[in-house]
């Protein structure tokens, strides 16, 4: 990857959440990693496959007789990691160092159905006090490495940019107790909050007030024109990468011309749980 790229990379996640690149690959890594896939009986028919990214968690894993991808294949994804120098990106990004915490695959077969409609990762459910919630700085960075071409309407994935910041000092004033906790997933839920004067005064001390607008703004716009929001979306060609902070709030399309199959390298701070 050139150091053009990633510096790019890294201005862009930092500022709006989200940057695609279509260097990370030469033609001879992608073709080892689609080999891998295809390869493994436990992407064929499933949603979900995972690979375990240390010797002692496949041995575990075993043990327990619970469905596991092949051990050479965990060594090939993780060594590929390393190749791609993913956790140095990832460290540079955040400001401090990160680790590689999960690798899975996750294919979607052709569907009316959104893959997953706008929402936020790891949100409160409401079923937890403040201090038992993540702490925002522990939220991960994610590596959506496709395998298939992508599209507005064939499972690529929207972001709102700069949706991120909201969500992480939301999250520390609730996580700080510097603010009531109220649960929210949804986009619309999110939405009521921000614009609730109470929050919205406690953010416009954290963020400027144009970012809280423009989210607002955008956010709007997105819940009454679903059908209007391609200005969102990420038209990918296969082999190419989204690199994304899990905390903005995001989206899967519906998969209605082909089937779609991406492979997710998860990282997060050093210091955060797996």
């Amino acid at each position: 990857m050139l150091n053009r790229t990633k510096d790019k990379i890294i201005q862009e996640v930092q500022k709006n959440g989200i940057s695609e690149c279509q260097e990370f690959f030469n033609k001879d890594k992608f073709e080892d990693l689609k080999k891998i896939l295809i390869n493994n009986k436990s992407v064929k028919g499933t949603k979900n496959s995972f690979f375990y990214r240390s010797k002692g968690k496949f041995l575990l894993r075993k043990l327990f007789n619970f469905e596991f991808a092949n051990f050479l294949d965990c060594l090939k994804l993780i060594n590929l990691s390393k190749n791609l120098k993913l956790n140095q990106l990832s460290s540079e990004i955040r400001g401090r160092k990160t680790k590689l915490v999960s690798i899975d695959s996750y294919f979607s077969e052709v569907s009316s159905s959104k893959v997953l409609d706008w929402h936020v990762d790891q949100a409160y459910s409401g079923n937890l006090k403040p201090k038992q919630f993540l702490n925002p700085d522990h939220s991960a960075l994610k590596y959506f490495i496709y395998l298939t071409d992508v599209s507005s309407n064939n499972g690529c994935l929207g972001y709102i940019p700069g949706s991120h910041k909201i969500l992480y000092f939301l999250k520390l004033g609730i996580f700080n107790d510097e603010i009531k906790y109220k649960p929210y997933w949804k986009l619309n839920d999110l939405r009521n909050i921000v614009q609730d004067d109470y929050y919205r005064n406690y953010l416009e001390t954290k963020i400027k007030k144009e970012l809280i607008d423009s989210f607002l703004e955008q956010s709007s716009f997105i819940i009454n024109s679903p059908h209007d929001t391609q200005e969102y979306d990420f038209v990918l060609k296969k082999s190419s990468t989204l690199i994304f902070d899990e905390a903005g709030v995001h989206r899967g399309a519906e998969t209605l011309k082909t089937n779609r199959l991406v492979v997710r390298f998860v990282y997060k701070d050093i210091h955060a749980s797996d």
